[in-house]
């Protein structure tokens, strides 16, 4: 049987032993065991000794040397965790796992660590400072260790975290370039940002104490994406961030803004500005110097109750969103002159005319009057579709505006409005027979009679 089974190779061997009952098959496979299995179980005790019981260690020990002879495990057992490179720990369906915080203090060569649904009962004093990649969703600590310093982070993901603030002080990362703390809410303060030279995506989004920003963010001239939506407790930020050179996309949806800062000079890069939700009154004389936004978002901005006329300024603008502001009573004539206006949402405002300035947007294809007055639809109905083209309109919406009978065409494809919208939704309640919804909507576009057909 020594023989066959060649103890001094370190090949993997399988060998059968059958016949029948009673001939000592049981007997022969003990002896085996008793004298192979003293090498694996010293083997395996040495290594759960090595990393201290640590289930993450032991993990990814033992899914390196699964199948691996035993010169491979003597080699694993000498060299430690310390050519430990990368750990992924993703969601454990069966049960939570428990981390000692130690562990990480015999992975030196960590490159890159990715865990999600793993308890840590302690602070987290080491991490490796070989770390490119560092995504950990809820982070147990205040703070990240004082000697984390790693050259060449890539990535700091720490959703859902107990941080309060990730360091003191300055610390350097030349290569960090994206930073989400989003759902941290213990997070007071924002770091200084002063030595990320490459940042560019910064997400702060549902963090519901964070109350101060640091003046360093608007050094971060790599930065395109500021996310601080739902910040209730974040009353006012850098006014030079919105300056930043790269900066496209500011969220502020749903923060505790209650008024918007002065901006100094024209901003080359802003496109995107989401002020949805938050307590601002007015924007400022200055605002027309976003001049290259094509989105503004005011949504449900309760306390909104006038637009600057130097909006006419954003002559980029595409997309404006009023819905909700129910303060707002009117728009500047001014808007009227930017012609790349496509949509324009004024549903749940105060405005019961169609204003002014809309007979001027030849670019305007979405119009999203619901929850208006009845006096919207008189004010509209010789503007859209007219014969003389003055609204380009393919999707109006008019519902809940308390619409009659009397106000809606018996055959809307013979009217103008027909002839310029895709879509033409008209919902509420009459006066004579109760509610009714989408009496018309969808309606297809009916050309000129000069045409010669219908679609």
């Amino acid at each position: 049987m020594d023989n066959l089974l060649d103890l001094g190779s370190n090949d993997i061997r399988f060998i059968g032993i059958v016949g029948l009952g009673g001939i000592g098959k049981t007997t022969i496979a003990k002896v085996l065991y008793e004298k192979l299995e003293h090498k694996f179980r010293y083997l395996a005790e040495e290594m759960v000794k090595m990393v201290e019981g640590h289930p993450l260690a032991l993990i990814k020990i033992g899914s390196h040397l699964h199948g691996k002879d035993i010169d491979k495990w003597e080699e694993s057992l000498e060299k430690g965790l310390e050519d430990v490179e990368g750990i992924v720990v993703m969601d454990m369906e069966e049960e939570e796992l428990v981390l000692d915080a130690k562990s990480f203090a015999y992975m030196n060569k960590l490159k890159l660590l990715e865990i999600n649904n793993v308890r840590v009962d302690e602070d987290i004093q080491f991490l490796s400072n070989k770390l490119g990649i560092l995504r950990w969703n809820g982070y147990p600590s205040k703070y990240l260790p004082s000697t984390f310093q790693p050259q060449s982070l890539l990535e700091l993901h720490l959703p859902n975290s107990k941080v309060v603030r990730l360091w003191e002080g300055r610390k350097e990362f030349i290569w960090l370039k994206e930073i989400d703390v989003s759902g941290s809410e213990n997070l007071v303060e924002t770091p200084d940002f002063s030595k990320l030279p490459n940042l560019q995506r910064l997400i702060l989004r549902n963090c519901a104490r964070l109350c101060v920003i640091h003046p360093s963010i608007t050094t971060l001239n790599p930065l395109v994406l500021v996310d601080m939506s739902n910040c209730v407790n974040l009353k006012t930020f850098p006014s030079k961030l919105i300056t930043c050179k790269r900066l496209q996309t500011l969220v502020l949806s749903n923060s505790g803004l209650k008024s918007f800062p002065k901006v100094e000079k024209p901003t080359k890069s802003l496109t995107q500005l989401h002020l949805d939700g938050t307590l601002i009154q007015d924007l400022p004389s200055s605002f027309g110097l976003l001049t290259h936004l094509t989105l503004l978002n005011l949504r449900d901005c309760t306390k909104l109750s006038s637009l600057p006329t130097s909006i006419c300024k954003l002559i980029l603008l595409q997309t404006l969103n009023l819905n909700g502001c129910k303060n707002l009573h009117q728009i500047p004539f001014t808007l009227g002159t930017i012609q790349s206006l496509t949509m324009l949402d004024i549903g749940g405002t105060f405005i019961d005319q169609a204003p002014d300035a809309i007979i001027c947007l030849r670019s305007l294809e979405t119009l999203n009057c619901e929850r208006l007055s009845r006096n919207i639809w008189w004010s509209l109905s010789n503007l859209v579709g007219s014969t003389n083209g003055l609204l380009p309109i393919r999707d109006l919406n008019l519902s809940d505006c308390n619409l009659v009978d009397e106000d809606i065409p018996d055959d809307i494809k013979s009217t103008t409005i027909a002839k310029a919208s895709n879509k033409f939704a008209i919902c509420g309640r009459t006066k004579l027979e109760g509610s009714y919804e989408s009496k018309l909507i969808n309606i297809p576009i009916v050309k000129s009679s000069e045409d010669g057909h219908q679609n």
